[in-house]
């Protein structure tokens, strides 16, 4: 008969999770254990939060406000201490080269573009710095205040 893992006692369990060489490795084998049944995801919880969910990283985008909510609804968020929003998801960059625009952009003045020009390839281009479409209406229509808000006041550590 085989023995059943979810039976050791956690201080075993969490001896296993702690021989691993890196602390990638630990999360991915406390990920593994945590998902095998719900002993063990109720044995190694607290350890994985108060590691892994005690800083949280979330980009400013629809994706990461969607992860802060669904972690401040469960039982991760009460580990959750300090979270830091990365705000560069707002601009996406794109290189421009001058003979791809319409003809009537090359003599317009433009003061919010900074222009190289590569002499060899006789050709301009342009880094333009423009807002992402899908996070200025998260932003403009008040979902991006709306998810933040519900997050945030579940969070009780924060």
């Amino acid at each position: 008969m085989a023995g059943d893992f979810s039976n050791l006692p956690i201080e075993i369990v969490l001896h296993i999770i702690k021989c691993e060489d890196s602390n990638r490795s630990r999360r991915y084998l406390c990920e593994a254990l945590r998902l095998t049944c719900k002993e063990l995801d109720a044995k190694t919880r607290r350890y994985y939060g108060k590691g892994y969910y005690k800083k949280l990283y979330v980009p400013l985008n629809e994706s990461g406000l969607k992860r802060l909510l669904h972690i401040s609804q469960g039982q991760l968020g009460y580990h959750v201490q300090s979270i830091t929003i990365d705000c560069d998801p707002l601009l996406s960059q794109r290189d421009l080269n001058c003979s791809s625009l319409s003809s009537g952009f090359e003599g317009k003045k433009r003061d919010w573009w900074d222009g190289d020009s590569d002499e060899s390839l006789g050709d301009v281009f342009y880094l333009s710095i423009s807002f992402d479409d899908r996070t200025m209406d998260l932003l403009r229509f008040g979902e991006c205040a709306d998810l933040l808000g519900r997050s945030l006041s579940r969070l009780p550590d924060l």
